[in-house]
């Protein structure tokens, strides 16, 4: 799982996830806590999303801007 002190020490999600893939890591599961981290880690090949600390309504949105690409779960608090 990446967690967002993986993506400060990597300098960005993209750049994370590339680190694992490098690592032949299959599954890579990165903790978004913003809306705008969501593309980023789709765009890089991120196969899960954990929403993390979202609100309702910003949480729909988030899953509504998935849109089915990749499996998500939700955590909060």
């Amino acid at each position: 799982m990446i967690k967002d002190n993986h993506i400060a020490v990597a300098g960005s999600i993209g750049q994370s996830v590339g680190a694992a893939k490098a690592a032949g890591i299959a599954n890579i599961i990165v903790e978004v806590d913003r809306v705008d981290q969501i593309e980023p880690a789709l765009a890089a090949g991120a196969t899960h999303l954990l929403l993390d600390n979202m609100t309702p309504a910003i949480l729909r949105g988030a899953v509504t801007l998935v849109g089915g690409r990749v499996p998500t779960e939700a955590r909060a608090g």
